[in-house]
């Protein structure tokens, strides 16, 4: 079962449907289904989103596995465009596992939305303006396979 939940998945990356899978499932009070309004999912949450899905942790010697590269593929980077993107997406990979889920800062913006911001700002300025602009098409595109719920406050943060 688990083999054929992660061939399902593989297919959908490879066949270029999509990241994110749909459901036909109620969404719970304030979840945002991009399906139906993908322009309402804050385009930091769908950077996020995609950067979660392809961040990997680089084994030694690798500098690309096969798995990111068909990720990475239907954006269409030049080789150097991408090779930015995967150093830096195993930099965000670490440090997101380092913050604890849910914070938040005194503005309500979570601190992986801030982490997300940064890399964003980061490969904005280290990709071509080429790259960058086929990347925020590409994340563009995929919102509407997206689904954002909103972070439950933590017990006392009212």
């Amino acid at each position: 079962m688990r083999t054929r939940a992660g061939i399902c998945l593989l297919l959908s990356f490879a066949a270029g449907v999509g990241l994110f899978a749909q459901s036909t499932a109620v969404l719970p009070q304030g979840a945002i289904d991009g399906a139906v309004a993908p322009n309402s999912i804050p385009d930091v949450v769908a950077f996020r989103m995609f950067f979660v899905a392809v961040a990997e942790t680089p084994a030694p010697g690798v500098i690309v596995s096969a798995k990111q590269q068909a990720k990475l593929n239907p954006i269409g980077l030049s080789a150097a465009d991408q090779s930015i993107i995967v150093q830096e997406l195993a930099q965000f990979k670490a440090a997101l596992t380092s913050v604890k889920s849910g914070a938040q800062n005194a503005t309500g913006a979570t601190a992986p939305d801030t982490l997300t911001q940064s890399l964003i700002d980061r490969l904005k300025s280290e990709m071509t303006a080429a790259g960058f602009q086929s990347l925020q098409a590409y994340v563009q595109s995929e919102k509407k396979h997206m689904k954002a719920f909103p972070v439950p406050l933590m017990p006392g943060h009212h």
